[in-house]
């Protein structure tokens, strides 16, 4: 097929690459990312595929049935082989199809990901694993593509030449600060807010570069730019009404190689901004100056040095979004267990809460002792807050032989009596969120007796919203309650069926107030 040119008119701006992982040494069939495999399941059997990843990565794992005799269960596994995370149903009760959607990879390393059945059900399915969000929107390695020609859009002057004919999207340029942008696709079905986006990066030429990704691209006057230079430095910038203000400014990361190919990427979420180099996070910043959507485009510069000339290839342009499954978004029914701050990525990331907090307790421990019937608290902290994430692990001792049990009581208000909710696990395999008012506890919230009976660890976390506290026990989803929201402070409880000594153990504890 003959080449397909064409010249557009452009203006500076910034990029944004894709996540590449190098080959595992494994027999496992590996999988691509981006790429939709097929398999097969036989009663009571189970299909393994591996994955190649790096430390901060955001992957999403989505197995579809093809068959109505097949109910998936998608599992993923460590690298030591340990369970991370598992679902069944990604809507339990709806959607029987399973999903693991915008987890964080812990360290470098090669994954498994298996695949099996519920109840003995057997059938074809298929299997995708993508880099971001589940849903995925764009996927163009603008394999001398004609349609793109119309797509390409360039902005400012003088002239840029653009080229798909080499199988990448190429921007050639000539001179001292000579810069290009061009944005992909007409406003009205390109047009992103929350995604995830990476590219290819590819660069020839002489006397240095910078390449990067443009998003929310409003016009030529309002974007984002995250760029990256030949001395291996990143920056971020915001253009409003054409004035730039850099946010951050030729940062360096030890997972930054000077090197020609590399892929960028990049993390939308709100005003929330997470940075990828080679499918490694390398930055995280907020922001609020541009939250609508906008589009997505590439950049390259030459730098200010005589004779300078570039180069730049972009391909293999990804972009992935939350899955929304008649007009909701799917709710995580799983999360992995992890230290404060990774485990507050894992919840901004998995969009169950913004992106603006401040952690005011980190790795604490405490315990609470009492010999009496009931329940019984002591003050965690002397801060009233209404919105936010708390977790701990749970253990304990007791004298007494009848059931007993530790909790968090969360929104404590002592005003006219204590108010609060209790989130709670006892020894004979039960646990809880509800709402005690001064005389009593309500007699609806979150119930259940399906855990194995004993005195910890129980992995506990609650994540408050508004009218909605959100309860995880060892990752799992185990309910939601609603209650009319107020400030309150949070107190750790025993709790004594009867009279006897009991000691609760509260461990790794961090508490994350979310800010609005």
């Amino acid at each position: 097929m003959d080449a397909h040119k064409i010249v557009w008119r452009f203006l500076p701006l910034l990029l944004l690459v894709l996540v590449s992982y190098p080959a595992a040494a494994q027999s496992l069939p590996l999988l691509t990312f981006n790429e939709t495999v097929t398999g097969q399941i036989r009663a009571g059997q189970a299909q393994t595929w591996q994955f190649v990843a790096r430390t901060g990565a955001m992957l999403s794992v989505y197995v579809q049935s093809l068959e109505s005799t097949l109910d998936p269960i998608v599992t993923l596994l460590g690298t030591n082989g340990e369970v991370l995370l598992t679902n069944d149903d990604m809507r339990p009760g709806s959607l029987a199809d399973a999903l693991l959607e915008g987890f964080s990879i812990p360290r470098n390393g090669t994954y498994s990901i298996t695949v099996s059945s519920f109840n003995n059900s057997d059938g074809a399915y298929e299997l995708t694993l993508m880099t971001g969000f589940a849903d995925l929107r764009v996927r163009e390695d603008f394999s001398n593509n004609p349609v793109w020609q119309t797509l390409l859009e360039n902005t400012g002057t003088p002239l840029l030449e653009i080229d798909t004919a080499t199988g990448a999207m190429q921007i050639d340029l000539v001179g001292i600060n000579q810069s290009g942008i061009v944005t992909v696709g007409a406003p009205s079905d390109s047009v992103f807010q929350d995604f995830y986006t990476t590219v290819d990066v590819d660069m020839t030429g002489r006397n240095g570069w910078r390449a990067g990704l443009v998003i929310r691209h409003r016009n030529e006057q309002n974007y984002y730019l995250y760029s990256i230079d030949s001395n291996g430095l990143w920056s971020f910038t915001v253009y409003e009404n054409g004035i730039a203000q850099v946010l951050y400014d030729q940062g360096r990361h030890p997972a930054i190689t000077q090197r020609y190919q590399f892929s960028l990427g990049i993390l939308a979420n709100g005003n929330k901004f997470e940075f990828f180099y080679d499918g490694q996070q390398i930055g995280t910043l907020l922001d609020d100056t541009i939250l609508d959507g906008g589009r997505i485009g590439f950049m390259a510069t030459t730098l200010n040095i005589p004779e300078s000339s570039i180069s730049a290839q972009f391909d293999t342009y990804i972009v992935t979004q939350p899955l929304i499954v008649d007009d909701e978004s799917i709710f995580p029914q799983a999360f992995m267990l992890l230290d404060g701050n990774s485990s507050v990525q894992e919840l901004q990331r998995r969009r169950l809460i913004p992106g603006s907090g401040t952690m005011l307790l980190d790795g604490q421990n405490g315990s609470v002792r009492d010999d009496r019937a009931g329940v019984w608290r002591i003050p965690l902290n002397d801060r009233e807050i209404r919105n936010f994430a708390f977790s701990t692990v749970m253990n304990w001792s007791s004298l007494s032989e009848d059931v007993t049990g530790c909790g968090i009581a969360v929104r404590v208000t002592e005003e006219g009596g204590a108010r609060y909710e209790l989130a709670f696990v006892t020894s004979d395999g039960a646990y809880g969120l509800q709402h005690r008012e001064p005389d009593a506890f309500s007699a609806d919230g979150v119930y259940g007796e399906t855990l194995t009976p004993g005195y910890g660890d129980y992995k506990l976390l609650v994540v408050a919203l508004e009218d909605k506290l959100h309860l995880y026990i060892d990752g799992i989803y185990r309910g939601t309650l609603m209650q009319s929201a107020r400030d309150g402070i949070l107190n750790e409880a025993v709790i004594n069926h009867t009279i006897g000594r009991t000691i609760c153990n509260f461990e790794q504890i961090w508490l994350w107030e979310i800010i609005e």
